[in-house]
């Protein structure tokens, strides 16, 4: 992990109840610093995000920025 990656802040709000999604978390985590919320139970309030949203991709948040599904995926594999 490089310097600039320690300032940033990545939340990836991912399928909790997919044994798949919680393998490719678990994966990022070992490889970057990030928060990994389950959607089931994350405030998605908080991030501006939906229920229906994110039940049907994965989100990611890198310092504030919100992307979805394949982008999000993209990015958060630069980040790491």
């Amino acid at each position: 992990m490089n310097p600039a990656q320690n300032q940033s802040e990545i939340v990836v709000i991912y399928d909790g109840e997919c044994d798949f999604c919680k393998e490719c978390v678990r994966w990022v985590q070992k490889r970057a610093k990030i928060s990994a919320l389950p959607f089931q139970t994350a405030d998605l309030s908080r991030y501006g995000l939906t229920y229906q949203r994110c039940s049907k991709e994965v989100v990611v948040i890198i310092n504030g920025k919100v992307s979805g599904g394949a982008d999000a995926v993209a990015g958060l594999l630069s980040a790491t």
